[in-house]
């Protein structure tokens, strides 16, 4: 489990693309995340919840399903994920 604080979580539907694009949106690595038994993208986990509104905020201006829950409820399986660029 992550802990206390905020998860901003993206689901990627399978499709590595969006990963490659959260990515490039935030400038930072993603990770790989489980919530209610479901996989999903983790754009960030914070303690301060203006830190995870700004993140959840920045993607939800993309093309991207993102949400924010309690990182206590958050399953975490890679910090960060390889993306392949796409070309």
């Amino acid at each position: 489990l992550l802990g206390p604080g905020y998860a901003v979580l993206v689901d990627y539907s399978d499709d590595p693309a969006i990963a490659a694009t959260a990515q490039q949106t935030l400038g930072t690595p993603v990770g790989l995340a489980v919530y209610q038994e479901q996989p999903y993208l983790l754009a960030i986990q914070s303690g301060d919840p203006q830190v995870a509104a700004s993140t959840l905020q920045t993607l939800s201006t993309g093309e991207f399903t993102v949400f924010m829950v309690n990182s206590s409820n958050v399953v975490l399986l890679s910090p960060a994920i390889a993306v392949i660029p796409e070309g």
